[in-house]
């Protein structure tokens, strides 16, 4: 930063001072016009840096008593105070949704002036954040049901959780990407782990459950799979199996999302939306040529059933 500092200045023809060497303690010299703003910059500057690092003094030199009066006066000022708490607020919304500051700004003054006294002061709030962040991902939800897909990417394929870049399995993995939950006992010869690590008791029923179809299964570790969802986050399921028929003439892959539900109907919309969004990557995932069968695996259904009905298909 220092380095581009002084290049700027060379640049513009003007003296500078004040930026030392490299390693040597922080100075700063930037020059503005007359009426381009200094006082704010200033200001929020000290706020910035306040926040940032816990700087709580500062010292502002001014030519005159006249500007010192006006700068004390402005610093102290509760309209500025709250300019300034209102764009840390801002902020915070634009980081959680994207959403540009301008447009935020621009919808709170519209509703401002909608009401009589404006917008109170104590709205202002972590609360209202929140508030603010959780319609707008219901919204994004219903406007984009429709409107997305998913392609294949031109990505070189990385290392993952279960296997090194060149695509052969590791002998080992973390066993909190598994589970945060530990039990006792042996896994069926079939599972991909020696150790019995999920995450709610219908995960460790699916870990006990020996299926005669299922070649190898296993825990898929977190975020190996890490599908984009229209909620903003990404999505990772549960499960993964490899079965075949009865007569071995077809495999099939099979990837379980697990839910402590009873019904579909009383899932989060999120949740909701994220499942649709892995159903359609999936779905996409079979026209592209790997053939693979997304399930919702509800707290009133065994795994076993699943698998029976996909094999019968």
């Amino acid at each position: 930063m220092i380095h581009n500092l002084v290049e700027v200045q060379k640049s513009i023809r003007a003296d500078y001072r004040g930026c030392r060497d490299e390693g040597s303690y922080l100075n700063l010299d930037v020059k503005m016009e007359t009426g381009t703003g200094k006082t704010y910059v200033y200001t929020q500057t000290i706020y910035e840096m306040h926040k940032r690092f816990g700087f709580n003094k500062f010292i502002i030199a001014v030519p005159s008593l006249p500007i010192k009066a006006g700068t004390a006066q402005f610093i102290s000022d509760s309209y500025v105070k709250h300019h300034f708490s209102d764009n840390e607020f801002l902020k915070r919304i634009c980081q959680q949704t994207s959403i540009p500051i301008v447009e935020i700004h621009k919808a709170m003054c519209e509703l401002a002036n909608e009401k009589p006294n404006g917008i109170p002061a104590d709205y202002i709030n972590e609360y209202s954040v929140a508030n603010i962040v959780s319609a707008f991902v219901y919204w994004r939800i219903e406007k984009m049901q429709t409107r997305f897909k998913y392609t294949r990417s031109n990505q070189p394929v990385t290392e993952t959780a279960l296997t090194y870049k060149d695509g052969t399995p590791r002998e080992v993995i973390k066993q909190g990407n598994v589970g945060t939950m530990f039990a006792e006992g042996t896994p069926s010869n079939k599972y991909l782990y020696n150790r019995i690590a999920f995450d709610s008791p219908l995960e460790k029923e699916n870990i006990m459950t020996d299926i005669d179809e299922v070649v190898v299964y296993g825990k898929i570790p977190k975020s190996s799979i890490a599908i984009p969802t229209i909620v903003g986050e990404n999505y990772s399921p549960d499960f993964m199996y490899v079965v075949k028929h009865k007569d071995g003439t077809k495999e099939l892959n099979i990837v379980v999302e697990t839910k402590l539900v009873e019904k579909k109907s009383t899932l989060r919309g999120t949740e909701d939306a994220k499942i649709k969004c892995a159903e359609a990557f999936f779905k996409q995932l079979t026209i592209d040529g790997y053939t693979v069968s997304f399930h919702t695996q509800l707290s009133n259904k065994k795994v076993k059933q699943i698998i029976e009905e996909v094999i019968s298909e």
